[in-house]
């Protein structure tokens, strides 16, 4: 009759006798089947890298894999929870180096540097016509 062995007690019962041989089944036991999960990751990389990003070093090429392969699709991702969290996390530091009237002065400077620009460009059309 043939007894079913797990693999842990075969390395129990044999691991003395022969490391060498179980440590080779082991590392044969942990070789994928197929080439496909490998030629997946050479698609990713394909489509990462193009001819328009071929300056991208390897860890940022490596950083950008790891997303790409590890994170659920941005379908599956529901932001809710982000939300509350945000919500309920209390005051937030505010900005003390921001002022509405620096924005508006520059905004003003702006409209007045493009009058000018306005007038000097129908002064010359004037002296064209």
């Amino acid at each position: 009759m043939v007894k079913k062995l797990s693999w842990e007690e075969v390395n129990l019962s044999f691991g003395a006798q022969c490391p060498n041989v179980l440590s080779l089944i082991d590392l044969i036991l942990t070789l994928p089947a197929s080439s496909a999960d490998a030629e997946r990751g050479f698609s990713h990389i394909k489509h990462i890298k193009s001819d328009w990003r071929s300056r991208l070093t390897d860890t940022h090429l490596s950083d950008l894999m790891t997303v790409l392969l590890e994170t659920p699709d941005v379908e599956l991702f529901d932001p809710s929870d982000a939300v509350k969290h945000w919500n309920n996390a209390g005051p937030r530091a505010r900005r003390t180096s921001f002022s509405s009237e620096y924005h508006s002065n520059d905004i003003e400077e702006d409209s007045d540097e493009s009058e000018m620009e306005e007038e000097a460009v129908a002064k010359i059309l004037e002296s064209l016509i």
